[in-house]
């Protein structure tokens, strides 16, 4: 009984510690083309923001918070939700995409 006691009790001074203010979550998104990489980090999926590589990406490493998603955008309008951990970014959105921080969830990466 002791040591299920003294476990919840490390449990729930872990769980303040990751809450604090001073360790605030981020998400973070990176993608690599051509030897260039893009990084954004952010803290808030709302509002939705919306950035532009100025060039083409082809690998991801997406780190997304909790309820965020991050959504490319191609020249045509269609759009795809990148997964969580590393993967290839489907070919018809390879060229000058619009990336979109929103709420969502994101799946996991699978295979990648």
């Amino acid at each position: 009984m002791r040591a299920l006691l003294a476990g919840t009790a490390l449990t729930c001074l872990t769980g303040t510690v990751a809450m604090s203010p001073a360790h605030a979550a981020t998400g973070r998104v990176e993608s690599d083309g051509g030897g260039e990489t893009f990084r954004y980090a952010y803290a808030a999926c709302q509002p939705e923001r919306e950035y532009e590589p100025s060039r083409r990406i082809a690998t991801f490493d997406n780190q997304p918070l909790d309820g965020c998603q991050v959504v490319l955008t191609n020249q045509a309008g269609e759009s795809t939700v990148l997964c969580e951990g590393r993967g290839r970014v489907p070919a018809g959105f390879r060229r000058s995409p619009q990336v979109s921080v929103q709420p969502g969830t994101a799946p996991e990466c699978v295979g990648s």
